[in-house]
């Protein structure tokens, strides 16, 4: 005698198979708990907020330097950083197309320290390396006119 995989449903199940689609050897039973599977799947991804796939939880350091991009500007014309260490830059992005934050050693903005990803709607986390203590440039690469200065000092 056979084993067979228990049903989790009824036999009396409304689920159809779809006529050309059922794979050799299953039976419309099993392509009905696939299916169940697959949708159930589609829907807690689509209720668990995350867009594209899966993402991490992000844990945001509430002293971190941040800047709001809002209405193609940024809040902010200065950023005051901590020099000799690694910080984190959070960028919100509250405008409907995407921005990166860049930072640059000269005003020419030609000599890049820092490039961040483009980024859409959403507050985004960027890992940037330590500054030595100065003045630096920012700004976003694809809306020049958001701009400042960064400055890298005592923490």
């Amino acid at each position: 005698m056979s084993q067979r995989l228990r049903r989790s449903a009824p036999a009396s199940s409304n689920a159809r198979p779809i006529p050309g689609v059922t794979p050799a050897g299953m039976a419309p039973a099993g392509m009905a708990l696939a299916g169940l599977a697959l949708l159930l799947a589609l829907v807690v991804s689509a209720c668990s907020g995350a867009a594209g796939g899966s993402q991490a939880a992000v844990s945001i350091d509430p002293n971190a330097p941040s800047l709001i991009a809002h209405g193609l500007m940024f809040d902010k014309d200065q950023l005051d950083v901590p020099s000799g260490q690694a910080f984190e830059l959070i960028l919100n992005n509250d405008d409907g197309v995407p921005h990166n934050i860049a930072i640059y050693a000269d005003e020419a903005h030609t000599q890049v320290i820092f490039r961040g990803d483009l980024e859409s709607t959403g507050i985004h986390v960027y890992d940037v390396p330590a500054l030595a203590p100065g003045t630096y440039y920012f700004q976003c690469d694809v809306h020049p006119q958001m701009h400042g200065i960064v400055v890298a000092g005592p923490g």
